[in-house]
């Protein structure tokens, strides 16, 4: 093993839709140093309000550790699949992290900009839309506008843009 194998970076890795935390959990357990980014929600139902703490990237935990241990990671219940640019897993900056670490610890409350484009296949996890797939058609205004198939007809429905997740196939 060559001197820079053993040197470990972040890496993101994408998990099944609300797995973030069992993933951090297990990675605990196995010792892998990780990084589960959790922000403060308030969500309503039809009957209620609630403060709820949930991942601020969706289907998404970031974990340091040497190339030689992505296999690993991958195979822990949950985590489908290292992030990767070509077939090349992507490393992320300490930076950022430290970066993502001070803005998360700010009392003020963080937007999440999505990085959907027009044209990306969609599942709403939020909402009474949940389930739900279709293509985005339009990501120009704070309400995604979402083309779903249905029975054989589109229907366009606008979406707010955090109960969006990319269905990467």
């Amino acid at each position: 093993m060559t001197p820079i194998e053993n040197i470990p970076d972040w890496f993101a890795f994408y998990t099944l839709p609300r797995a973030e935390k069992k993933v951090a959990e297990t990675l605990e357990l196995l010792q892998f140093e990780h990084f589960l980014p959790l922000k403060k929600t308030l969500k309503q139902w039809s009957d209620r309000k609630k403060m709820v703490i949930e991942p601020v990237f969706r289907s998404y935990i970031f974990v340091k550790v040497t190339p030689v241990n992505i296999k690993k990671v991958v195979a822990v219940e949950g985590v489908l699949k290292v992030i990767h640019f070509g077939s090349v897993p992507q490393k992320i900056p300490e930076n950022q992290i430290v970066f993502l670490k001070i803005l998360l610890e700010s009392p003020d409350e963080i937007e999440i900009h999505s990085n959907l484009q027009t044209g990306d296949k969609v599942r709403v996890s939020q909402g009474p839309l949940v389930g739900a797939e279709g293509y985005l058609m339009n990501n120009n205004t704070k309400n995604f506008v979402v083309n779903i198939d249905i029975v054989g007809h589109s229907v366009s429905i606008k979406v707010n843009p955090a109960y969006l997740e990319k269905i990467i196939n």
